[in-house]
């Protein structure tokens, strides 16, 4: 509503508003690729970095800026120390969505850098709640409402990849067309 634009200026995060743009740069990694995926009515911004490795592995960090400060976001951290998590969604009480690796490991892969199942969660008063899935493996938020209410995709117990709405510490299976995901 004030006229903010958000995303990425040379893959960094970053927002234009009053005339300049602002690059939003925090982590620690060299060449890092970030995005703001979110802004607030109040300006809350949701976002994320990445890198990736010698050996390909990427990693992945959420942050939350409100007012020039931000906050790492952390992740659910899975045995080999590090967990990813990509942030999607703000609303104005600065509660953020996404999705963020967990400890359930996944078959296949390199056995040096294993794959781990990632979980849609909710980002508030500094802690990270895990909202689980449908049943299967995988789920992702994208967006959150001023009311609080959750809506992202998530995996059922058959591997279809279905929308959900969360509300009141419940995922609700939104269904889908015939043969549909």
């Amino acid at each position: 509503n004030a006229g903010t634009l958000y995303g990425s200026s040379n893959w960094r995060a970053a927002f234009h508003a009053g005339g300049s743009t602002t690059v939003v740069r925090v982590s620690t990694s060299p060449f890092p690729t970030g995005e703001i995926t979110a802004i607030s009515n109040v300006g809350h911004l949701a976002s994320y970095e990445y890198w990736t490795t010698i050996g390909d592995i990427v990693f992945a960090d959420g942050y939350l800026t409100v007012n020039g400060a931000t906050t790492h976001l952390g992740a659910f951290s899975h045995d080999s120390g590090r967990g990813d998590t990509f942030s999607h969604g703000v609303n104005n009480a600065g509660t953020v969505v996404g999705s963020s690796s967990t400890n359930l490991r996944l078959p296949g892969g390199d056995p040096h850098y294993p794959r781990f199942a990632s979980h849609a969660f909710a980002y508030s008063d500094n802690r990270m709640m895990d909202l689980g899935t449908l049943g299967g493996t995988h789920s992702s938020a994208s967006g959150i409402n001023a009311a609080g209410t959750i809506v992202g995709g998530a995996d059922n117990a058959a591997s279809a990849q279905r929308a959900f709405i969360y509300e009141n510490g419940k995922m609700t299976d939104l269904g889908a067309f015939a043969g549909g995901t």
